[in-house]
């Protein structure tokens, strides 16, 4: 699902073949950086409020999916409810399902 995608510019191309989980953890890792706790295990399960993930980070995270995605921001933030993103699995829910928005 992801592949077409991937083949476009952004941090993501080199992940091709990894499943939308692993790319999302991927792209908060980089958005993170040093304030990403050490060691922290980044599942679909893991509370982005418990990894410190903050406003900035929501921002720059959109910022990689616009690249990602290759579609404006507006067109992602327009169905974004931030509200709605309690876990790293709440973001690949949303990302696996965006084309069909």
């Amino acid at each position: 699902m992801f592949n077409k995608w991937f083949s476009k510019k952004g941090s993501a191309s080199s992940v091709e073949e990894q499943d939308t989980l692993s790319v999302v953890a991927k792209l908060i890792r980089e958005v993170m950086g040093d304030q990403l706790p050490e060691g922290a295990h980044l599942g679909s399960e893991t509370r982005l409020d418990a990894i410190g993930f903050d406003s900035i980070n929501y921002i720059n995270l959109v910022l990689s999916l616009e690249d990602v995605l290759d579609v404006d921001m507006e067109t992602i933030v327009k169905d974004l409810d931030i509200g709605s993103f309690q876990t790293i699995g709440d973001i690949s829910k949303f990302v696996e399902e965006f084309p069909n928005r």
